[in-house]
């Protein structure tokens, strides 16, 4: 399994003990930069994308999120009806539909999604694994920071 942490115009791809910095100088393009360097040096056909600023991930949650990949290219969250594309499993099968949009310069990164099998998840179904929903807190601010870390402390790590 590879996992990688999406940041502010970079990727940080762990897989096992090595880990690859990717830098993309365009922020909008850094998850399809790392979908069509990461999915593809990626050690296993699926991988988990999440964002540098959720600290407060569930392995539960993402555990059942790698569980339902079977016959589909990205098993990704929905909030409030959007969708969580830095918190998803995405299968290698991926890199051809974002290419392909990417070379039609778009570059928002749910853009490649209609183009395949993707399974989404709803609120009712992985609340059971991460009821306050805390796996897609952000951490943007110094205040953020210390939210973060309030609700670690309070919780049973």
């Amino acid at each position: 399994m590879t996992i990688c942490f999406l940041g502010r115009g970079f990727a940080l791809l762990c897989r096992h003990s090595a880990v690859l910095v990717c830098h993309s100088p365009l922020s909008q393009i850094r998850m399809e930069y790392w979908h069509t360097t990461g999915l593809q040096s990626a050690s296993h056909d699926l991988s988990i994308a999440v964002g540098c600023a959720m600290p407060l991930l569930c392995v539960p949650l993402l555990r059942h999120l790698c569980e339902l990949a079977e016959g589909y290219d990205v098993v990704m969250p929905t909030r409030e009806g959007q969708p969580q594309p830095l918190h998803a499993v995405y299968r290698r099968s991926c890199v051809e539909a974002i290419e392909s949009e990417l070379r039609t310069g778009s570059l928002r990164m749910i853009s490649f999604l209609g183009a395949i099998r993707v399974r989404y998840v709803g609120e009712e179904e992985w609340t059971r694994y991460d009821g306050e929903g805390l796996s897609f807190f952000n951490v943007n601010t110094e205040e953020d920071l210390r939210q973060a870390a309030a609700l670690l402390l309070k919780a049973d790590v």
